[in-house]
């Protein structure tokens, strides 16, 4: 994927997000049940990145399961959202209880992560993050990145969202044909489908359908070659299960533990 392409499909989510951040983040109050799962397997103690945070949903999943003592520093490139996660979990702060909280402004999908990423992490979360990375190989090294960023003994926990497989995914798509003519009246740089790559796709929003997001789901070979990549990093796949959704399979999370010697 060229740069100006992957510029344009990451410039489509800023939009998408500043445009609906508010109604966004309210259909998002809930608990991932895949969560619990995953906390199994985290470090009791030590930092949490959660990458992607949006309205702070995990770090109020986090005080529910009373991590008092666990840091927590949410990550999103979009100030609409950081004011949302702060409104709403006020008591995620380092002045009370709950996980002692920071949010930072970082957009981790262009590879501009602030400087506070140089502190080791015991649990790096990257929860509906991955789709709305253009490139394959951007994704992978985004979790390269991440994995260096860990503690020994971390726990990367990351998800694959499967919606293209529920059949409710054939009507929220919007044609890439669709979204160039509007691109055109409005004066927006135009993608040509033939320089994306197999699985990117539109969806819309039934608040206002002029907005689309960018989403990516990759094949079955394309999260192996993610799995095997890290793994060859020094990474181990220590658990890979589905969860969550309508169907409890719209996600598939796989959760790396990095060796104590990487």
């Amino acid at each position: 994927m060229s740069p100006r392409v992957r510029h344009i499909l990451l410039d489509v989510n800023r939009r998408f997000y500043d445009h609906h951040a508010a109604a966004f983040g309210a259909t998002r109050q809930r608990p991932w049940p895949g969560w619990t799962r995953v906390l199994e397997h985290a470090p009791a103690e030590g930092p949490c990145l959660d990458i992607g945070c949006g309205n702070g949903r995990f770090c109020g999943f986090l005080d529910t399961q009373d991590l008092e003592t666990r840091p927590y520093l949410g990550i999103d490139s979009s100030l609409r959202l950081l004011v949302e996660a702060r409104g709403s979990l006020r008591r995620c702060s380092s002045a009370g209880p709950g996980p002692r909280a920071r949010w930072v402004l970082g957009d981790v999908a262009s590879g501009r992560e602030p400087l506070s990423l140089a502190t080791p992490q015991a649990l790096v979360a990257v929860f509906g993050v991955l789709h709305h990375i253009p490139g394959e190989t951007w994704r992978r090294e985004l979790l390269a990145r991440l994995l260096r960023g860990l503690a020994p003994a971390g726990l990367l926990a990351a998800t694959v969202w499967r919606l293209d497989r529920a059949p409710r995914f054939g009507k929220r798509r919007v044609p890439w044909g669709t979204y160039a003519a509007a691109c055109g009246k409005a004066g927006l740089p135009v993608v040509d489908e033939g320089e994306l790559e197999p699985g990117d796709h539109l969806l819309d929003w039934s608040a206002d359908p002029s907005v689309p997001r960018y989403c990516h789901f990759p094949t079955d070979d394309e999260v192996q070659r993610l799995t095997e990549h890290l793994k060859s990093l020094g990474a181990t796949l220590v658990d890979r299960f589905l969860s969550d959704g309508p169907s409890g399979e719209d996600n598939l999370y796989l959760l790396f533990r990095k060796a104590p010697s990487c």
